[in-house]
């Protein structure tokens, strides 16, 4: 479980860094509201991308062993994409918790990369606490979208490294971020700041659907009532 997970890590971190991989995982960070079908928010790009780095583990593990490791570790995550859990207390140093991750999915969002456990982000210096500035409804890009098209999600950042001077190749291969990867384990040790009071309110306008005129809002009111009359003939 931990080098699967150390493996993730080493992936996220990874997919904020360079614009290749950023070009697929952005669509999981495109989502504002932050809830449960947000970690089924993924991408087509990062599914063919992902494996490679797991690969120094097959010299170590076997397949089964793997798939198995590799699927509680996803299944794992699908929990903490939730607003409704606070400060788990002393989880909270060991664990990726909701409210560490709200922090990832908050922009800029480069923070909290580990899947189950939060121990590598305190150690390789890109652990950020939400207890710092307080919780506050702010999820999704920086640059936030305006558009629920799956393919234009999927393609969105690709245009955008179109404005990158020089080759496709050097596109492809520029980072994004530049972050340091520090080691300091005992910063393990460290206390952690006490929770601070919820923040309400929206800090940013939602994306919330493209406005209907009259016209279109007659036409969707009579598809969603012409389409269950098909089952009564």
């Amino acid at each position: 479980m931990l080098s699967v997970d150390f493996g993730y890590y080493c992936l996220h971190r990874c997919n904020h860094e360079w614009h290749f991989f950023w070009s697929g995982h952005r669509v999981h960070h495109s989502g504002e509201v932050y809830n449960l079908a947000t970690a089924l928010r993924q991408s087509i790009l990062q599914t063919i991308t992902s494996p490679f780095w797991y690969l120094p583990l097959a010299l170590v593990f076997s397949p089964s062993a793997f798939r198995a490791h590799k699927g509680l570790n996803t299944l794992y995550q699908f929990w903490v994409h939730t607003e409704l859990v606070g400060w788990l207390g002393p989880l909270e140093y060991v664990f990726s918790t909701p409210s560490a991750h709200r922090m990832h999915h908050r922009p800029p969002g480069d923070c909290n990369y580990g899947g189950v456990f939060i121990v590598w982000d305190r150690m390789f210096g890109s652990y950020v606490c939400e207890n710092v500035t307080g919780y506050k409804d702010y999820f999704g890009l920086a640059g936030p979208t305006q558009t629920f098209n799956a393919v234009e999600l999927n393609v969105e950042h690709w245009r955008r490294m179109q404005l990158i001077p020089g080759s496709w190749w050097k596109r492809v291969t520029t980072k994004r971020r530049t972050t340091d990867w520090t080691w300091r384990p005992l910063s393990l040790f460290e206390p952690l700041p006490p929770p601070k009071v919820k923040q309400h309110g929206e800090v940013r306008t939602k994306y919330r659907g493209a406005q209907l005129g009259f016209g279109g809002q007659v036409f969707s009111c009579a598809v969603l009532v012409a389409g269950p009359l098909r089952f009564f003939h």
